[in-house]
């Protein structure tokens, strides 16, 4: 298993764009959407998200942290 790389929100939301995802932005978060059913929301902000939280969001994408890393 690899190692949960340190990203902030930004570079997670645009590496599950190009994951062919869909992106609506909201004021604290940004919704993730696929076939018009939220799957998770990414925090807004500067800071780097936590371990657990990209975490979290990587396992609700249904990808593992490998196939993650190949949009970033």
């Amino acid at each position: 298993m690899s190692k949960i790389p340190h990203l902030k929100p930004e570079r997670v939301i645009r590496a599950i764009k190009r994951a062919g995802f869909e992106i609506k932005e909201g004021t604290k978060h940004t919704i993730v959407i696929k076939d018009d059913q939220i799957i998770t929301m990414v925090p807004r902000g500067s800071k780097v998200l936590k371990k657990g939280t990209l975490s979290g969001i990587i396992k609700d994408l249904g990808m593992t942290v490998e196939e993650f890393e190949a949009y970033i």
